[in-house]
């Protein structure tokens, strides 16, 4: 059986994935407990194209909730909340946040009864959020932090679970409602759509239908609120990617010294007979992917949108296949470096003495 292995996407109390967390630096792969509100649910295999990759497929195994893929496009009975404004900005607007994340979204919102101000208020701790590319006819989804903190890695085929835009209300408490800070990677850049709602904590409750015809009771969320005006989000994920060309990489429309922007290049063996190589590299909300096949000169040129205020990491799997007779041989190399506020570059090397 092929090892399993997980990267570890530290959390803070902010609401977004961007802290290191310095017990779990020299074990970046440890296994961690799902902390997923997610019940057990139907486990669904897709294959898709990484859009920021060097055409390189990975396989994804998707674990669901029936229950909240049901509520995707379902409103709930109590009156929306109202969002004020949407803030791009370099610290969380939040009292209670501890300030770790490199750029925020963050959402200045208030509620109404029964899940603001009062007793009940604290029956309605959650906040569900989506967006979308902004335009009509454009589907909505969830932010990254709804599943890259489970991810588990088999070389190219990962098993996610999804978390559907659900998080903890920031700075709970029975008179007001606090700013939601996000990292901005959670989202994609470029100008986005939000929409949010809040949630009762037995959302997304029992199925009071059947099994043809599920129902569920609307008094645990509330309509969605859009807010009004389309918002720009510099430092997502997917943001410019470099090319190459006769002078070989070019970071196209980001600039080289830009602070927000850490390029990484990854240096492979050449590919040989009947010997393959492909890797990941992940910053933690978001992955790219490689291989010798698609990569010149044997490397690989990626821009992420740096998450970590200060000190984060970036993790690299890489796999070795090796066909012979017919029969495949597959051997794994796992590196890791830590990045600073500093830095704008870093780069990954590995020989066939790595792999194990």
């Amino acid at each position: 059986m092929e090892r399993m292995y997980q990267i570890l996407l530290c959390t803070s109390l902010i609401l977004c994935s961007c802290s290191i967390e310095v017990d779990n630096i020299d074990d970046p792969f440890s296994l961690k407990e799902n902390e997923s509100l997610l019940l057990d649910g139907d486990s669904i295999r897709l294959d898709a194209k990484d859009t920021v990759s060097h055409i390189k497929e990975i396989s994804y195994e998707i674990i669901t909730n029936p229950a909240l893929e049901w509520w995707y496009d379902q409103e709930g009975a109590l009156g929306a909340p109202y969002i004020y404004f949407i803030y791009t900005t370099t610290e969380p607007l939040a009292y209670c946040a501890i300030d770790t994340c490199r750029n925020y979204l963050s959402i200045m919102w208030n509620g109404g009864y029964p899940y603001s101000g009062g007793y009940y208020a604290l029956e309605y701790r959650r906040m569900q959020i989506q967006y979308k590319e902004s335009g009509y006819g454009k589907p909505w989804l969830y932010p990254k932090f709804e599943s890259e903190e489970s991810d588990i890695y088999y070389g190219s085929f990962i098993v996610r679970h999804k978390k559907y835009g659900i998080c903890n209300r920031q700075c709970l408490d029975a008179y007001q409602d606090h700013p939601m800070d996000f990292s901005s990677v959670c989202f994609p850049a470029g100008p986005i759509d939000i929409r949010i709602r809040i949630l009762h904590d037995d959302f997304p409750g029992p199925n009071i239908g059947d099994a043809q015809y599920p129902d569920y009771n609307r008094e645990l969320a509330t309509e969605w609120d859009y807010f009004y005006n389309s918002v720009d989000n510099t430092y997502g994920f997917g943001i410019s990617q470099p090319s190459y060309g006769s002078n070989g990489w070019s970071n196209n429309n980001v600039l080289d010294s830009d602070p927000d922007v850490l390029n990484v290049t990854v240096y492979t063996p050449f590919a040989q007979y009947g010997v393959t190589y492909s890797y990941t590299v992940s910053t933690g909300l978001e992955t790219m992917s490689g291989n010798a096949f698609t990569m010149l000169a044997g490397e690989g040129s990626h821009n992420f949108s740096k998450v970590a205020k200060n000190i984060g990491m970036i993790w690299l799997n890489a796999t070795r296949t090796e066909t012979v007779g017919g029969y495949q041989m597959t051997k794994y190399c796992h590196k890791s470096q830590l990045y600073g506020s500093g830095d704008t570059q870093i780069s990954f090397s590995f020989s066939d003495s790595d792999f194990f």
